[in-house]
C-alpha cells in the first residue's frame, strides 16, 4: 500500500511538473518571437535611415600605375616578352588625429518597439608629415586625394565642410583606392608636379566638420599617431568595459563625457590598414602613421614603406538605460530573424547606448559608440 501511494505521488509531481512547463514554452516562444519582431524592427530603421555608422580616416591616397615587360616561356619552350600594367595606391595615415563630437540619442517607433538611433555633431581634426615617393622603374602616380570613410553615407545630414591649412575643398562621393572595402567621401589634392617621383608636403591642417545620423551603433577608428577622441551624450547610464578604458570620464544625471588619448605604440594596430586583402568592414584598425605605405598590389615590399597588417583588442564604454546588468553585447546574426527561430533567451536584451574602443578581425582598433540592446 505504501508503494502505491508513493507512486501515485511521483506521479502526481511528475503530471504536474509536466503541466508547468507548457505555459513556460509558450510564455518562452512569445519572448522569441517579440525579440525576432525587434530585430526586424531595428533592420527596417537602418534600411530607411542609415545603419550602423564608423568613421576611418582621413586618409591621403597616392594612387599609381607600373607597366614592367615579363618575360613569359610558352608550352613548346619559346620566350617571348609579355606587358604587364599593375595598379595600386600608396597610403599615409595622420600624425596627430582629434575627433570630438556630441552624439544625441533618439527612438523610432516600428509598432509596439523602440529602436535606438543617434545625431553625431563630429569635428575632425588631422595633421600629416611629408610624403615622399620614390621613382620606380615603369610606376607613374597620379593625383593624390584626402579619403575619409563612413559607412553608411546616407547618414549624411548636410554636405561636411573640409579644410586644408585653410583652404575648402570639394568633396566628392566614392572611397576611391578603398572602394571595395569601405564607402565614403573624398576630395582631390592639387596634382603632382612630377608623376614619377617627388614629395608632397605636409599638411598642417586637415579640418572636417559634419552631422552624421545612425542606427545604434557608432565606430571611430583610430588611425593617428597621436589620438584624442572626447565623446559626449546626454544618456545618464554608462557601462564602462573594454581593454580602453577612458582616460577621463564625467558621469552626471545630465549625460556622460568621456576622453580617449590612445597612441599607435599601444594599438599596434596600423599594420592592416593599408592591407588590400583586409575587410575593413569586418572590425577596423591600425597601424604606424606618418608613415608611407604600399597596398592593393602584389608587388614586393620596398624599404621605406610599411604594408598594413592585423590587429588587436576590445575596450569599451557602454552607456546602458540603468535597467540592465552589465553584459556584453551578443553579435549580431548575418541572417534575418525568422519568429519561432530565433536567439536563445541569453541573447535578450533592454536598450542600451554603449561606446567602445575595439580591435578585431580586420580594422579592429577603434572607438565605438553604440546603441544596441543588452540581456536583461
Amino acid at each position: 500500500m505504501t508503494s502505491l501511494k508513493l507512486v501515485l505521488r511521483l506521479a502526481t509531481i511528475s503530471g504536474s511538473i509536466l503541466l508547468l512547463l507548457i505555459p513556460l514554452l509558450m510564455i518562452r516562444g512569445t519572448v522569441q518571437d517579440r525579440q525576432c519582431y525587434r530585430d526586424e524592427a531595428v533592420q527596417r530603421v537602418s534600411q530607411s535611415k542609415a545603419g550602423e555608422q564608423r568613421l576611418l580616416g582621413p586618409l591621403r591616397v597616392m594612387p599609381w600605375t607600373q607597366v614592367r615587360d615579363v618575360a613569359v616561356v610558352d608550352a613548346e619552350g619559346k620566350r617571348s616578352v609579355k606587358r604587364e600594367t599593375e595598379s595600386g595606391y600608396d597610403l599615409q595615415t595622420p600624425r596627430r588625429l582629434a575627433i570630438s563630437g556630441e552624439l544625441k540619442p533618439s527612438q523610432r517607433s516600428i509598432g509596439l518597439f523602440k529602436v535606438q538611433v543617434y545625431r553625431w555633431h563630429a569635428r575632425l581634426k588631422a595633421q600629416f608629415d611629408d610624403l615622399a615617393y620614390a621613382a620606380v622603374e615603369g610606376r607613374r602616380y597620379g593625383q593624390p586625394s584626402l579619403l575619409v570613410g563612413i559607412q553608411d553615407v546616407r547618414g549624411l545630414v548636410v554636405t561636411p565642410t573640409l579644410r586644408t591649412d585653410g583652404k575648402a575643398l570639394a568633396l566628392q562621393p566614392g572611397s576611391l583606392a578603398l572602394a571595395g572595402h569601405s564607402k565614403g567621401v573624398h576630395a582631390l589634392l592639387p596634382a603632382l608636379a612630377d608623376a614619377r617621383q617627388g614629395k608632397l608636403t605636409d599638411l598642417h591642417s586637415v579640418e572636417m566638420e559634419f552631422v552624421l545620423d545612425g542606427t545604434q551603433g557608432l565606430s571611430i577608428v583610430p588611425v593617428g599617431d597621436d589620438n584624442q577622441i572626447a565623446l559626449s551624450s546626454p544618456w545618464p547610464h554608462p557601462l564602462f568595459c573594454g581593454r580602453f578604458l577612458p582616460n577621463e570620464r564625467r558621469i552626471t544625471e545630465q549625460g556622460v563625457q568621456a576622453n580617449w588619448a590612445l597612441s599607435s605604440l599601444a594599438t599596434g594596430a596600423q599594420g592592416q590598414l593599408a592591407s588590400g586583402s583586409e575587410d575593413l568592414d569586418a572590425r577596423p584598425g591600425l597601424r604606424h602613421v606618418g608613415t608611407h605605405r604600399e597596398a592593393g598590389c602584389k608587388t614586393p615590399h620596398r624599404p621605406g614603406h610599411r604594408q598594413a597588417g592585423s590587429a588587436t583588442q576590445t575596450p569599451a564604454v557602454e552607456f546602458t538605460d540603468g535597467r540592465s546588468a552589465p553584459h556584453p553585447a551578443p553579435a549580431r546574426r548575418a541572417d534575418r530573424p525568422v519568429p519561432g527561430r530565433c536567439r536563445t533567451a541569453a541573447h535578450r536584451r533592454v536598450p542600451r547606448l554603449a561606446v567602445s574602443v575595439r580591435r578585431r578581425p580586420g580594422l579592429r582598433a577603434r572607438v565605438s559608440v553604440r546603441l544596441c540592446r543588452l540581456a536583461g
